[in-house]
């Protein structure tokens, strides 16, 4: 394996085409995973700072039926 800048370093065991499937894949779990976690606090935030205001009864109900219909 040789060492080059990270924008030319491609490993030799690999295909050149393999990296933006994999980068492109990685992106998405990372902002599914994400969205998982920020959205039930965007949904008990406040009306005054941007949030929907609802309490933690109307958020579980809204959020874990689309929650449990993703599989994760």
């Amino acid at each position: 394996m040789k060492f080059r800048f990270a924008s030319t370093m491609i490993h030799s065991n690999h295909p050149r085409g393999l990296y933006p499937p994999c980068c492109t894949a990685l992106w998405e779990r990372c902002s599914h995973y994400g969205m998982r976690a920020l959205l039930p606090l965007f949904m008990v935030a406040p009306l005054a700072i941007g949030g929907l205001g609802y309490d933690n009864r109307r958020t579980g109900m809204s959020f874990l039926p689309l929650a449990s219909s993703v599989p994760a």
